[in-house]
């Protein structure tokens, strides 16, 4: 008798560990911390693959950036594989990029969307250009239902200066 409750109370223990871990809040938490592990590239270093950036991503990801006169910029909804392929070349062309996070604050989630502030300190370093300030970014995850790709994405992130 004892050992059979002993039994029933590590699967309740570990029953209730599974929904906590896998709840919809935890997830998307976990994709953000993600979202920044993915742009850290240390000096001399090749940096992440762009798949697990690709993966992230929803089918169509909308992106505003601060003082950005290109077309990436202004919220236009671009395809994921574009998108991935921007990162690519960012990561490959960066001497050093160093992503800091400061706070990761999920500000609501309901109805299949989620919305987290992140706030960071970045340093860009490329052959011409280099980057160290305190950065914002609000990014809206929702619960796709794509067959092949399934779970929270990431469909817009707005960067702002601080």
């Amino acid at each position: 008798m004892k050992r059979k409750l002993t039994i029933l109370i590590t699967l309740a223990i570990l029953t209730s560990l599974y929904f906590w871990y896998y709840s919809d809040e935890k997830i998307v938490m976990r994709k953000s911390e993600l979202l920044i592990e993915c742009f850290d590239k240390e000096s001399g270093a090749k940096g992440i693959g762009s798949s697990n950036f690709r993966d992230l991503l929803y089918k169509k990801v909308a992106i505003s950036l601060p003082d950005d006169d290109d077309d990436l910029s202004g919220g236009l909804p671009r395809d994921r594989a574009s998108i991935a392929a921007i990162f690519s070349g960012v990561m490959r062309g960066a001497r050093e990029i160093s992503i800091v996070k400061k706070s990761i604050t999920l500000d609501s989630i309901s109805n299949k969307q989620a919305i987290v502030s992140i706030d960071f300190h970045a340093k860009l370093v490329f052959q011409n250009y280099r980057k160290d300030e305190d950065l914002s970014a609000k990014v809206t995850f929702i619960q796709s239902d794509e067959s092949a790709n399934t779970g929270w994405k990431i469909k817009q992130v707005t960067i702002i200066e601080k």
